[in-house]
């Protein structure tokens, strides 16, 4: 059926890209649970589509962050990640399914939700599986018959989901922790409602690191005000027993408050200060301005005015500006983290790039379609990358791309 969607021609190879699985250890909580049949079946259909010779999983395999507060306290990443695999064998089972033919690559990069996942567990889950990774919960896939081919789940370039090895040293000492404030929030979100807290004026934007500390302050307030939340604003209802925390926090150790004359928080104290080194650390070749992440935050999670860029537009944005601008030779970026599924057509000094965002796979995606792959059409002469939906009758249907923009 398959060479009714896609080309087949003989001299091209194909490369499968899926991303935002978001498998959880508990169905009743967990956002692919009524997808996950459909997973399967297409898992199953991969060695199926002519001429596949890669399929590279890009990010958020697992799921570490959708927990209630009321979990059970653990202290081993690697043994809730079993755990995950248990909970979704007849997923993993096809996955080692592909990679047992011999025929097809597979190749794993960390998301923001499992970047716990250590290279360790991941082979022990999935024996024979290539993983792509350079800082510690990041990876970057480079492919392609002319090297041309950049994947990776993108959140290194998201403020509040890149890894963070240097806001809470006080607490985590030594060990090389890199939850980032992401986590937190999607651990309340899991849980409850904000019930009140003080609110104070916006600093003179003369004062540049008040004024980046009040963003960051916005940003979280509007996270905040808009997730379910029942708990109390001070009760300490959320424990982090693992990468080197271990302690129950609460809302008001994560939102900024006004200390001492200055704007700051007990988790994450004077982030705006951090964003440069933890952008220097995730190998960021082209920084991204404070302001502009927090802003495009804001943006997020309130009414949007037309035109504006939230956060997920920064987020593709880096496609651009880390990629196309610098790097003539790349071609083709591919993202996921953002659950948009999209596929972008850039001019770039007069040569056409591609960034595709691969999508989700979650059960009411509200960003958009889910059960979402893409698949790329890798010549020697030239490349092409489409991105589709896998319906639950088993069609499939292709995203139409956005017009071209200038990089």
């Amino acid at each position: 059926m398959y060479n009714n969607y896609f080309s087949n021609s003989a001299n091209c190879d194909k490369i499968i890209v899926i991303s935002d699985t978001h498998l959880g250890i508990d169905d009743s909580f967990s956002w692919i649970s009524k997808n996950r049949e459909r997973l399967v079946s297409f898992l199953n259909d991969v060695p199926k589509i002519p001429n596949v010779k890669e399929f590279v999983i890009n990010g958020d395999l697992f799921d570490e962050w959708i927990l209630p507060a009321q979990y059970p306290i653990y202290t081993d990443s690697n043994e809730f990640f079993r755990l995950v695999a248990k909970n979704n064998q007849e997923v993993v089972d096809s996955i080692n399914k592909i990679i047992q033919t011999g025929k097809i690559k597979v190749t794993y990069i960390p998301g923001n939700h499992d970047m716990l996942f250590n290279k360790e567990t991941v082979d022990e889950i999935f024996p024979g599986i290539n993983q792509a990774r350079d800082v510690l919960g990041l990876g970057k896939y480079r492919t392609g018959y002319n090297n041309n081919i950049i994947i990776e789940h993108g959140h290194r370039y998201d403020i509040i989901n890149a890894p963070n090895q240097v806001s809470n040293k006080f607490i985590t000492g030594n060990y090389p922790s890199i939850l980032p404030q992401g986590y937190l929030i999607t651990r309340i979100a899991t849980t409850s409602v904000v019930e009140g807290y003080l609110t104070f004026s916006e600093p003179d934007c003369c004062d540049i690191d008040q004024h980046d500390a009040y963003l960051y302050y916005k940003a979280c307030d509007a996270s905040f005000g808009v997730l379910p939340l029942n708990e109390g604003f001070d009760k300490k209802e959320f424990p982090i027993t693992i990468n080197g925390y271990n302690g129950y926090y609460s809302l008001a150790d994560m939102l900024p408050s006004m200390k001492n004359g200055e704007i700051t928080a007990y988790l994450y104290p004077n982030f705006q200060r951090d964003w440069e080194a933890i952008q220097k650390i995730n190998n960021v070749k082209v920084p991204i301005p404070f302001c502009k992440e927090m802003i495009g935050i804001a943006q997020e999670t309130s009414i949007c005015h037309k035109g504006c860029e939230t956060i997920n537009d920064v987020v593709d944005d880096q496609a651009c500006a880390q990629y196309f601008n610098l790097n003539d030779c790349i071609d083709i970026v591919i993202f996921g983290h953002t659950h948009r599924a999209e596929k972008i057509i850039y001019n770039c000094n007069g040569k056409n790039k591609i960034y595709v965002n691969s999508g989700t796979w979650i059960y009411g995606n509200t960003d958009g379609t889910t059960c979402n792959f893409v698949v790329i059409n890798e010549c020697k002469d030239f490349s092409s990358v489409d991105v589709y939906i896998y319906e639950e009758d088993k069609t499939i249907t292709k995203i139409s791309p956005k017009k071209k923009y200038s990089c």
